[in-house]
């Protein structure tokens, strides 16, 4: 997209986050047009269509979508919702069937089944509703295809779940833990996925103020003699008892800057070794401090949205980057959390994405969000 139009569509992102879903069609819908082969902005548009109740227009949208990018199981399941809602199950349990033949994503599993066991209304047989709009086969990747949906298939037990990678490979993870729960009555954290600290390089430059003042004091004796020898007889003779106070106390004190120096180092050191992050299938446990030392677990179903990779100027310098999210600490509040320099730029971008796919499985199966 051009300058202008990215810019439209960030002020549409912001308009439908403070739930002005009119305005934000009314500048999402002219960019709809111009970039019709682009899902993000089809996407955005059926948002807002389902938001204000055009749900014809969001179904329409999202079979746009699906058929743009095959990958996008969080837009299909959100399509057989809305197709739920507007009680056109047959479709909707369609829709279902050809997410379940790519992956167990979410909820799609109960869905289906409350459809098929319920004595719910179906639509009449014949053709396809919106037969030029139907919905394409669904796929872990552009290249891969899944087959016409048929008999429901077969999903990993409750406590597995498959996961698809950036690259578009599924590998097995630890299902929602809305349902292990419903099944084992525990809350299972899962298998861990990393465990890391903070890279020491990176925590012991917070005690390289104490060492640089250090050498500096280390630096004054030299100074005091070199000032005390372009004094004239007579001054040096008056000032004969500061300097020798002087070249008694400054050992001490040059003393006592580097022993604060040392141990500035060797906190930072093990601070660094003490601040633990372990990353399991269903939540973070995140341990810091020395002599104040605090833990908390959370949960991927609390975060309220998409973990951030954050990276200053001397992170890029040495290579290691931090790891921010916001979560629901109650009900109503919710806490700011920064992993710094728990990683290699490559590493935390890889954990910054798996916490995403986990958070999205999560909190769709806790709260029931369509996102």
């Amino acid at each position: 997209m051009s300058g202008s139009d990215s810019e439209g569509y960030r002020r549409a992102f912001e308009l439908f986050r403070q739930g002005r879903y009119a305005d934000a069609e009314t500048v999402l819908a002219p960019l709809a047009r111009a970039h019709a082969d682009d899902p993000d902005v089809v996407q955005a548009l059926a948002n807002c269509h389902a938001q204000l109740g055009r749900y014809e227009e969001a179904i329409a949208g999202l079979r746009r979508v699906i058929a743009l990018d095959p990958t996008r199981l969080a837009d299909a399941r959100k399509l057989g919702v809305i197709l739920e809602q507007v009680g056109d199950y047959t479709e909707a349990a369609r829709v279902y069937r050809s997410i379940l033949e790519v992956e167990d994503y979410g909820d799609v599993a109960a869905r289906l089944h409350g459809i098929e066991s319920a004595a719910a209304p179906t639509t009449p047989a014949g053709p396809t509703p919106n037969g030029d709009l139907a919905t394409p086969a669904l796929a872990p990747n552009r290249d891969v295809v899944a087959r016409d949906p048929g008999p429901v298939a077969a999903t990993p037990p409750p406590e597995t779940v498959a996961l698809r990678t950036a690259d578009g490979v599924l590998v097995p993870g630890a299902a929602p833990i809305q349902r292990v729960v419903g099944r084992f009555n525990t809350t299972d954290r899962g298998k861990p996925h990393l465990a890391t600290h903070q890279v020491i390089r990176y925590r012991v430059l917070t005690a390289s103020g104490a060492v640089a003042r250090a050498v500096l004091v280390s630096l004054v004796p030299l100074a005091v003699d070199a000032l005390r020898g372009e004094l004239d007889e007579k001054i040096r003779a008056d000032t004969a008892v500061a300097f020798d106070f002087l070249a008694v106390a400054l050992p001490y004190v040059i003393l006592a800057m580097w022993l604060w120096a040392a141990i500035k180092v060797v906190r930072s050191v093990l601070y660094a070794m003490r601040y633990q992050v372990v990353v399991f299938e269903r939540g973070i446990d995140v341990a810091e401090g020395l002599l104040r030392r605090s833990r908390r677990f959370v949960w991927y179903y609390q975060l309220t949205e998409e973990p951030a990779y954050e990276r200053t100027a001397l992170m890029a310098l040495m290579n290691v980057a931090s790891l921010s999210f916001i979560y629901n600490d109650a009900s109503s509040t919710t806490k700011h959390v920064v992993l710094e320099a728990i990683g290699t730029e490559e590493t935390v971008e890889a954990l910054r994405r798996y916490i995403e796919e986990r958070r999205l499985v999560e909190r769709i199966s806790i709260r029931g969000i369509v996102s």
